[in-house]
């Protein structure tokens, strides 16, 4: 890292925090690097979709799905520590959550028989700047909280199918490009100068996921769902200079 980048850094984390006190303890600051693995349950807040038209029509009502999984992270920071002593981190963070399924189904609509459903698979992307403030500890552990600003990326494919009136399926693909944020906390424990174990807890908005227009049986219809997720995080932070 260049001279003017250390400053830069130094200047923002005197902007937002106040020197910590000298009895700050743990002495792992400076450049580190985290691999993360992330247990993820997430929930998909589905808008209404529209299936035909006519007599015939049959409208999903919305509402919630859920969903879990894994995913990986690695993070970049610098830890100002013991370098300036203020307990403040910034990091850059990229996490990829894997695929997530969301979808509805109803059978026998306004008793006209037969059903219909709407599925969104969502591949979901995400990259962070994050601070976190470590809370004073004279112990190897050190409990955090923190949250992040960034951008997510969501890969949707979108199925609708209907029995009710004309049949019908029809597929379509979208990606968005979302404000996202996050909140949380954790605990790192520093098993020596040059490693800590972090275990941490946050809810992450990663935006809206909407499918576009979308032809079925000469009728155009579509849908979008609310992406959100509450997460646990476990990873290796590696001091590398």
């Amino acid at each position: 890292m260049t001279r003017f980048a250390k400053t830069l850094l130094v200047l923002l984390a005197l902007f937002l925090v106040r020197p910590a006190a000298a009895s700050f303890a743990q002495d792992v600051g400076g450049m580190y690097i985290t691999p993360r693995v992330i247990y993820s349950y997430k929930t998909g807040s589905i808008e209404p979709a529209r299936l035909n038209s006519g007599p015939y029509a049959a409208s999903l009502l919305g509402g919630e799905d859920k969903d879990k999984g894994y995913g990986v992270g690695l993070a970049v920071g610098c830890d100002f520590g013991s370098l300036y002593e203020m307990p403040l981190r910034l990091e850059a963070e990229y996490v990829y959550r894997g695929k997530a399924s969301f979808g509805e189904e109803v059978v026998n609509p306004y008793g006209l028989g037969g059903q219909a459903s709407h599925n969104f698979d969502v591949a979901a992307h995400s990259l962070m700047a994050n601070a976190f403030l470590d809370l004073a500890s004279d112990s190897a552990m050190t409990p955090y909280i923190g949250g992040g600003l960034g951008l997510a990326y969501l890969n949707t494919d979108y199925t609708v199918s209907s029995t009710v009136g004309t049949n019908g399926s029809a597929l379509s693909s979208k990606t968005n490009w979302n404000f996202a944020w996050n909140l949380g906390g954790g605990l790192a424990w520093h098993m020596n100068e040059k490693v800590a174990l972090d275990l941490g807890y946050r809810y992450v908005d990663l935006g809206t996921a909407s499918t576009g227009d979308i032809r079925m049986n000469d009728f155009l219809t579509n849908s979008s769902l609310d992406y959100t997720v509450h997460e646990i995080s476990l990873g290796l932070r590696f001091n590398i200079y």
